[in-house]
């Protein structure tokens, strides 16, 4: 069954958000494990809001799963970045 600790590898790889070696958000989640919370904890068609947008990764996630998702993020760098993802 499913428990309240789930293990998830760091992030590493062709799914770390780059600019050549520099990482573009220190604290990128993996798509893994926000596709697995959110599958949990709504159903499709339900609105998922991410107060702390970052790199976008949530967005992306609730889209993928049929759910309608809304952000807010003030650094600029990460807005964009949230915004290319999305397009």
């Amino acid at each position: 069954g499913v428990t309240n600790v789930w293990e998830q590898p760091a992030l590493r790889g062709g799914e770390r958000l780059k600019d050549g070696m520099k990482v573009l958000h220190s604290n990128q989640k993996p798509m893994a494990l926000l596709n697995r919370i959110i599958a949990a904890a709504t159903d499709e068609g339900d609105v998922v809001w991410d107060p702390f947008t970052g790199s976008g990764a949530v967005l992306l996630a609730a889209r993928d799963l049929g759910r309608r998702a809304y952000g807010a993020e003030m650094n600029p760098s990460f807005y964009d970045l949230a915004s290319q993802r999305m397009s």
